[in-house]
């Protein structure tokens, strides 16, 4: 099987500025830790996102809460934070957390406690758009998207993952993103995979944990990836439950993806070897069967989703 040295997968089209800037990171460098932290801080740091870091929306009392991930697939040591508040960059937290054998998941006041004894900026995370948003529509529960990311260097595969999770939600909620087996899986001997969605509904299955393992049971990226979601939402169904809107992304140990949704349209970017520029496709369900193409003009004007 062809062997991809260098390959990266994001999930939604936020990620392409910041994928963009990592490239040097990734290519160059061969350095897949730091590509994420690039590309992920990116989309952290830029208020038009409303759904992960700074311009994140709120949670029910008006404040921006913040989950974020990191795993090594290499040695298999992960980081999280959760419901973290005023830092600035929750995955760059989650990545020092990953160098723990003890403590490395965090939450509330003690992973800010830690963010700021360990010099992690601090900032006012609600933006003036967000804070309007919230007195204007706190009442409504609206859509919801996470970064993930999965970079491969000629080492290994890591994994990284950053919210500010369900708008208007209760606080102290927690949702997929910083679970380890739900929102997000690493393995360098297998591969990775990582879920945006309802976090919920994820949690019900670890559902990036069932993508890794359908590959180790043999299966190639892409049909790990369409089976481990249907059979997820095949198991919800059993139950009289519809899950919402649910997608995940996954690269094996050789640097191929996959990807699967249960949305109409769901958008990734991707770089690799062979193309350097960052660039965005669309997966399209059609009655279960997903069909990947790159997005054209037309299309990247037309998308509203994130």
């Amino acid at each position: 099987m062809e062997h991809i040295k260098h390959a990266m997968i994001a999930t939604w089209k936020m990620s392409l500025e910041g994928m963009q800037k990592a490239s040097d990171d990734l290519f160059v460098n061969d350095d897949r830790k730091a590509a994420l932290l690039t590309a992920i801080t990116d989309v952290e740091n830029n208020p038009v996102y409303h759904y992960v870091g700074y311009g994140g929306f709120p949670n029910g009392h008006g404040i921006v809460e913040t989950d974020a991930s990191y795993m090594d697939g290499n040695t298999m040591q992960f980081g999280a934070v959760a419901g973290l508040r005023d830092i600035a960059s929750p995955i760059a937290v989650a990545m020092e957390l990953s160098g723990k054998t003890k403590d490395c998941f965090l939450c509330g006041e003690g992973a800010k406690q830690y963010a700021v004894e360990h010099g992690f900026e601090s900032k006012e995370m609600l933006s003036d758009y967000a804070r309007q948003q919230y007195e204007q529509h706190r009442k409504n529960i609206m859509e919801h998207d996470t970064v993930c990311m999965i970079a491969k260097d000629s080492e290994g595969l890591s994994c990284g993952v950053s919210t500010s999770g369900l708008p208007f939600k209760h606080p102290g909620r927690v949702g997929d993103s910083p679970v380890i087996g739900s929102g997000f899986y690493c393995d360098s001997i297998v591969g990775s995979a990582a879920a945006t969605g309802n976090g919920e509904d994820v949690m019900r299955g670890c559902l990036s944990l069932s993508v890794v393992t359908h590959m180790k049971m043999g299966m190639g990226v892409q049909q790990a990836c369409e089976t481990a979601l249907a059979q997820h939402l095949e198991r919800l169904a059993t139950t009289g439950y519809q899950a919402g809107d649910i997608s995940v992304i996954a690269m094996d140990r050789y640097g191929h993806c996959g990807v699967a949704t249960d949305m109409k349209q769901f958008p990734f970017v991707m770089m690799d070897d062979e193309h350097h520029n960052a660039a965005v496709y669309v997966c399209t369900n059609e009655d279960g069967t997903m069909h990947i193409q790159k997005a054209d003009d037309y299309w990247l004007s037309q998308w509203q989703g994130d």
